[in-house]
């Protein structure tokens, strides 16, 4: 029997390949799929999207799944006609590229170093509506890059180009990087974990995005024995394995 396959960067993704692939496009009927059109349209409602607005999602900690709700959360506004944006701001361990298979030479840190403008970083794919900016390469300097000017200028100007541009940012309680630009947003939704973010993890959370407009929290692995589960853990751990030696900023 031939393998199934599908495009959702610039190469034909087949069946037992290692690209990830967000679940939304792989179980479009699941209840998965569901949990995120109610995701979705609480969103919508709560930024009142009759106006481009800004999402910012971050997490805790590592491994909680924030880059996940993302990824799945962005395809779904585009699923439902809204013209979305992407953008991979976690430039310490970068992994939306690889999600949407799509390269990483050219992104985020390479238009805020001033090497290219914000439109050559775009990257369509094939999910209709739905366009990408990857973080690019590892920056020493990440937090700083976010702190300047053309951070600012950035959001403005895809903000006249899509009607929603959603942020997967780095977790709050380990570097400062999502403590910069969380003001910068319309809204945030903190990513949390059944059973491993901590009461004492939300009060941090509190405390670091003071000034941000915080949305909500968004409970994940909450039904462990479930295929959703498997899906929304999906491979995290590299985050775990650098983190450590970014808890110092």
């Amino acid at each position: 029997m031939a393998k199934k396959s599908l495009r959702v960067g610039e190469k034909l993704l087949q069946d037992g390949d290692s690209v990830f692939q967000p679940y939304v496009l792989q179980k479009p009927n699941s209840t998965f799929t569901e949990a995120f059109k109610i995701l979705r349209t609480n969103v919508q409602f709560s930024l009142k999207l009759n106006q481009p607005k800004s999402l910012l999602i971050t997490s805790a900690n590592a491994r909680e799944g924030k880059t996940t709700v993302s990824a799945n959360l962005a395809i779904s506004f585009a699923n439902a006609g809204f013209k979305t944006i992407l953008v991979d701001t976690d430039m310490r361990i970068p992994t939306l590229h690889k999600e949407f298979n799509l390269p990483n030479d050219k992104g985020l840190s390479n238009y805020l170093n001033e090497e290219v403008e914000w439109k050559e970083i775009i990257h369509p794919v094939t999910v209709e509506n739905l366009s990408i900016i990857a973080a690019g390469m590892i920056p020493p300097n990440s937090a700083e890059l976010l702190s300047t000017p053309r951070m600012v200028s950035l959001v403005q100007a895809l903000l006249r180009e899509y009607q929603i541009a959603i942020f997967d940012s780095a977790p709050v309680n380990l570097v400062a990087d999502t403590q910069i630009i969380s003001p910068l947003m319309d809204g945030v939704l903190v990513v949390v974990s059944s059973g491993s973010t901590r009461k004492g993890d939300i009060k941090k959370i509190r405390e670091s995005l003071q000034y941000a407009k915080v949305m909500g929290f968004v409970m994940n692995m909450l039904f462990k024995n479930t295929e959703s589960y498997y899906q929304y853990r999906y491979k995290n751990s590299y985050y775990t394995k650098r983190a450590s030696t970014d808890t110092d900023l």
